[in-house]
């Protein structure tokens, strides 16, 4: 699969690699052995994939105030992993990182996503782990397949991913309105999201499909009890009513049509664009510039 010049870009250099594994080897390798029972106890890793501002970030924070769960904000997990930290160093990063992002009034995404009186930053018996950074994820896997090996080698197991998928046009909108750099540019926005989407269709020829979690952001918005089930029911945890209800009463009623406040004009060639990628993406069905 061809990678685009906008990931190549965005790709840490080796030095700010080797700099930061310096940093954080030794704390993290004291901090996982100090917790080492409870990281051995880890019924299941997972990953975020997908794209930028497609509401994932929401449903980390909620899985993350889960007592049975906790999933790290943008750590880079894969990244530690391939630079050869343990699974015990790795999750003492998750751990730390899922603490911070936790905080009060703390912002992921722009967004406040604190949980009144669940277990954000805490943790009561810890079964799932893992770590919100979808594009990186992506990134990473079409960069090099070592990074997947590493990833099953270290968890000794198969991870699960969590797919948040949300309209094209509301992504796109999004990304050029909050970036100067790509306000003169949406056809290579457009050409950067349907990447995303080819790395995603090569992560989902490898993987079974019951390793991975499709949830659309529009029916989540609408339904986040059900889809708070679906996933708990996806990682093997309860999903207790007290938890349904302080997660879902934090989620807006209706998700935000980002395409009808773009700071471009859609022209009739860009949407006819993206109508044409949206049909070679089976998990985009039904999306389109009119979409509720």
């Amino acid at each position: 699969m061809k990678t685009s010049s906008k990931v190549l870009a965005s790709t840490p250099s080796k030095v700010g690699k080797a700099a930061m594994s310096a940093a954080l080897y030794l704390p993290s390798f004291v901090d996982g052995f100090i917790h080492r029972k409870q990281f051995d106890g880890v019924e299941t890793h997972c990953e975020f994939i997908g794209y930028p501002r497609s509401g994932h970030s929401l449903v980390g924070a909620l899985m993350n105030a889960h007592p049975e769960m906790v999933i790290a904000n943008e750590v880079s997990a894969l990244r530690y992993f391939y630079l050869g930290f343990s699974r015990r160093q790795v999750y003492s990063l998750i751990m730390r990182n899922a603490r911070k992002s936790a905080m009060p009034g703390k912002e992921l995404g722009g967004y406040v996503y604190n949980v009144p009186n669940q277990w954000q930053g805490r943790v009561r018996n810890l079964k799932v782990i893992g770590d919100k950074d979808g594009y990186a994820t992506c990134i990473r896997f079409a960069l090099s397949p070592r990074y997947r090996a590493r990833l099953e080698r270290e968890v000794g197991a198969k991870p699960k991913f969590v797919h948040v998928i949300r309209n094209p046009f509301d992504i796109i909108s999004t990304r050029i309105r909050r970036s100067t750099e790509l306000a003169n540019d949406i056809q290579g926005e457009i050409d950067n999201f349907f990447w995303i989407c080819d790395s995603i269709a090569e992560i989902k020829r490898l993987t079974p499909a019951s390793e991975i979690i499709d949830i659309r952001h529009e029916a989540f918005v609408q339904d986040p009890v059900g889809n708070l089930e679906r996933i708990c029911a996806f990682f093997g945890v309860n999903a207790t009513d007290d938890y349904l209800r302080d997660c879902s009463g934090i989620v807006n009623e209706s998700p935000n049509r980002s395409r009808l406040n773009a700071t471009f004009q859609w022209t009739s060639e860009l949407i006819d664009t993206v109508h044409r990628g949206i049909e070679r993406y089976p998990w985009l069905n039904g999306y389109d510039f009119k979409s509720p």
